[in-house]
């Protein structure tokens, strides 16, 4: 897969606040928003040295995490359930569109597999917000988690 540096990158960034939630987290210390601060300045750094295929994973573990964090709870936390399938959007439209471009130097039938792959996992985000139920996030769980172990070996 190819990356596409510029909305990836942007994704990368974005603030995971379902996890937040779902772990019962409290940042009330002083001193813990000042090891937060550290951790998330670490974080920044470190991925900046990330190579294009361990960003794309990244991010599709990121997805796949929020995803997890609403299914885990999911009577507590269905109501975040929208913003992280538009994430998950946000990152296959962006890897489909990189992926399946004309510039794009993959093979045709890897373009090709990505095609019918980002089609299935849209028509799914789509099922999941018009009909929410928890199990229905298993396969974009699963496809997230996939996807990204084949881009880091």
């Amino acid at each position: 897969m190819i990356a596409a540096k510029t909305g990836l990158q942007s994704l990368k960034n974005e603030p995971h606040t379902v996890s937040s939630v779902a772990d019962g987290s409290n940042r009330g210390s002083r001193g813990e928003r000042r090891m937060s601060y550290g951790a998330s300045a670490y974080a920044k750094v470190s991925q900046t040295a990330l190579s294009p295929r361990e960003a794309e994973a990244a991010v599709l573990i990121k997805a796949a995490s929020r995803l997890q964090a609403v299914q885990a709870d999911w009577e507590n936390q269905k109501g975040g359930l929208p913003e992280a399938l538009n994430f998950n959007q946000k990152v296959w439209t962006i890897i489909a569109g990189a992926a399946t471009a004309p510039e794009s130097p993959l093979p045709e039938p890897i373009k090709t597999s990505i095609a019918q792959l980002s089609v299935f996992v849209f028509r799914r985000m789509i099922d999941t917000l018009i009909e929410p139920n928890a199990e229905k996030l298993s396969a974009l769980i699963s496809i997230n988690h996939n996807i990204a172990a084949g881009l880091r070996t």
